[in-house]
C-alpha cells in the first residue's frame, strides 16, 4: 500500500508541470505582445531586423503586414517629434536616414529603404520586405487578391 507521502509527491509534481507550461505559454504570448507593441520587423534575408516604435505612436496595421512591406502608425504627436525619434534611432543603429514635411525615408542597407508619408495624424511606412523561402507562401496569403 502507498502512503500518503507518495501521492502528495506525484501531485506536487503534477502541479508543478502544470505551472511551468502555463509560465511558458505566457512568456511566449507576451514576448509576441511586446514585440508587436514597441517593433516594427524588417525582413532582410534570414535577418529580422528591428526598428523601434516611436513614443505614443500606435499600430494601425496588423503586425503580420510587415510580410508583405506595410506598417502604419497613429503619431499622436507633432511629425517633428517623429522625424527626430527615426533620426536618431538611425543613428544609434548606423542606418541614413533623411526627413521632409511630407515624410521620412530610412536606408537600411543598399537596395533596401523604407519610405514613410505622412497623412494628417497618420505615418505610412512602406517597404519590400526580403523573404525566406518559408514565409513567402505566408506573405502571399497576406497581399491583397486583386480581380482582373
Amino acid at each position: 500500500m502507498k502512503s500518503n507521502n507518495d501521492k502528495r509527491a506525484g501531485l506536487a509534481g503534477l502541479v508543478l508541470l502544470v505551472f511551468v507550461t502555463v509560465c511558458l505559454v505566457g512568456i511566449y504570448f507576451g514576448n509576441q505582445w511586446f514585440n508587436q507593441k514597441y517593433y516594427i520587423r524588417l525582413f532582410d534575408g534570414d535577418v529580422v531586423r528591428y526598428l523601434d516604435m516611436p513614443p505614443y505612436a500606435e499600430r494601425l496595421s496588423s503586425a503580420d503586414l510587415e510580410m508583405i512591406g506595410v506598417c502604419d502608425l497613429n503619431i499622436g504627436t507633432s511629425k517633428d517629434q517623429i522625424s527626430n525619434f527615426f533620426k536618431s534611432m538611425c543613428n544609434r543603429y548606423g542606418y541614413l536616414c533623411t526627413t521632409s514635411e511630407d515624410g521620412i525615408q530610412m536606408e537600411i542597407r543598399r537596395n533596401y529603404s523604407i519610405k514613410g508619408e505622412y497623412e494628417t495624424n497618420r505615418l505610412k511606412l512602406r517597404w519590400t520586405p526580403v523573404l525566406p523561402e518559408k514565409l513567402k507562401a505566408v506573405a502571399a496569403a497576406l497581399t491583397p487578391k486583386t480581380d482582373k
